[in-house]
């Protein structure tokens, strides 16, 4: 596995969890 693939995808959660989290707010 790509270490850069694999934080590109942690980025994409994390972001998107964080939207989330924004959008409850």
């Amino acid at each position: 596995v790509d270490s850069q693939d694999m934080i590109k995808e942690v980025v994409e959660v994390a972001s998107a969890t964080y939207a989330d989290i924004i959008d409850i707010f």
